[in-house]
């Protein structure tokens, strides 16, 4: 059964929707239609290729549905292709019996076992460079050694720093990559003159946001904010006291993060990072985090919010934890993270592992640092200075002594 497809795209997006390169990174700016692009080669490549094994990853399975999991389905359903459906499994399955499959890479152990023959990963970019590496072995699957087999990644740039770019532009792997770059000029009569109209607005606002979101560009990692950091954390390690902290949002991710101090020193350990949740799912998810990691709302000296929402505030307090409000003073706030020796779990906290090394001061046209850091993709950064502003402040080291000892901290609010 052969079925010829009018593909809906634009001219540079169709000029390379055949490219059969093995590994194939698509970026560039906001309003480009990446994700598009990526949804017709998934389609396309399951379509061409009997009992292909495709899969589409996401950083969060949540995330993974409200966005390319909709684009792929929404496609099938305009182009009149038939599918069935696997809802529980969020599997599709074609008439040829090639299949496309939705995973999120929060739950990493359910993929170990994978055999594919195209791989695709929405928002490269949130996710670690563990994850990367093992979905890399993954494209290993039958159909894959008798035509082509493809991992192709669609990424919003950010810094110079993540290692993406390492990977595509800069180290020995790239003779095995390819990137294809695509604006939103690319795509300008599929958008809205309002949108391009506040996306040339950044111009004058925000001159770095301008060149990463409007113009998809790498921003120059330069000025890093966070030098005193590692990823390293001790298997056998009992903290003094946990702390957690969260920032709010929804259109932008909302963050849950949980640090052990140890000694003065700080080890994010545990992290919820995630777009669409109000605060009732966002609550859950954290007291499902901290089930994992054998721990209680209770067993948190405190829970440092975000204060610009009290009412959220309110619903964690009802919820069981010692929800406070954090100071936001910005540079204090980074002083105090400056001043407390910092461990990250990168394979537990991957969104937190990839802001830190992407957190950067501002430039003015000139190209002179200001002291203020770029508002990109920065929520776990505010999270961190939440909780350690709150405790470098508040709980000093005669208090953290009398906590070692097992005597009672009284709680101030």
């Amino acid at each position: 059964m052969k079925m010829k497809v009018e593909m809906e795209l634009n001219p540079k997006q169709l000029h390379h929707i055949h490219d059969k390169s093995r590994k194939l990174m698509v970026t560039g700016s906001a309003g480009s239609s990446k994700t598009l692009y990526g949804a017709h080669k998934a389609i396309l490549y399951a379509l061409q290729y009997p009992q292909a094994r495709c899969y589409v990853f996401r950083q969060t399975l949540a995330s993974l549905r409200d966005t390319i999991y909709l684009e792929i389905i929404e496609l099938l359903d305009k182009y009149e292709l038939p599918y069935d459906l696997n809802k529980s499994e969020l599997k599709i399955t074609f008439f040829n019996e090639s299949t496309i499959s939705f995973k999120g890479l929060d739950k990493f152990s359910k993929i170990r076992s994978i055999n594919a023959d195209f791989i695709l990963i929405e928002q490269a970019e949130e996710i670690s460079e563990y994850s990367y590496r093992e979905i890399e072995k993954r494209l290993r699957g039958k159909v894959s050694k008798k035509y082509y087999g493809q991992l192709l990644i669609i990424v919003q740039p950010e810094t110079t720093a993540h290692f993406l770019y390492k990977v595509f532009y800069t180290n020995s792997e790239i003779e095995k990559t390819k990137v294809i770059h695509f604006s939103y000029k690319d795509n300008l009569m599929y958008l809205p003159k309002e949108y391009v109209a506040e996306y040339e607005l950044l111009k004058e606002i925000n001159p770095d946001l301008y060149r990463n979101y409007t113009l998809g560009e790498w921003i120059q990692a330069s000025g890093a904010i966070y030098t005193h950091y590692d990823y390293n954390i001790p298997d056998d390690i009992k903290y003094d006291y946990y702390l957690a902290g969260a920032d709010f949002g929804y259109v932008n991710p909302s963050c849950f993060l949980v640090i052990g101090i140890k000694d003065g020193q700080a080890y994010v350990i545990g992290e919820v990072y995630e777009s669409g949740l109000i605060n009732k799912e966002l609550i859950t998810k954290a007291n499902e985090l901290l089930k994992e990691m054998n721990l209680h709302p209770s067993m948190l000296l405190e829970t440092v919010c975000d204060s610009a929402e009290p009412d959220r505030i309110e619903e964690f307090r009802r919820a069981g934890y010692n929800a406070q409000k954090a100071d936001k003073s910005v540079l204090a706030g980074i002083d105090s993270v400056k001043a407390t020796p910092l461990h990250i779990d990168e394979k537990n906290c991957p969104n937190t592992a990839r802001e830190i090394k992407q957190y950067r001061y501002r430039k003015d046209k000139e190209g002179n640092e200001i002291e203020e850091p770029i508002k990109i993709n920065d929520h776990s950064m505010d999270t961190i200075r939440y909780i350690l502003h709150r405790n470098n402040l508040k709980y000093n080291r005669p208090i953290i002594n009398n906590l070692k000892a097992g005597k009672k901290i009284r709680r101030r609010v």
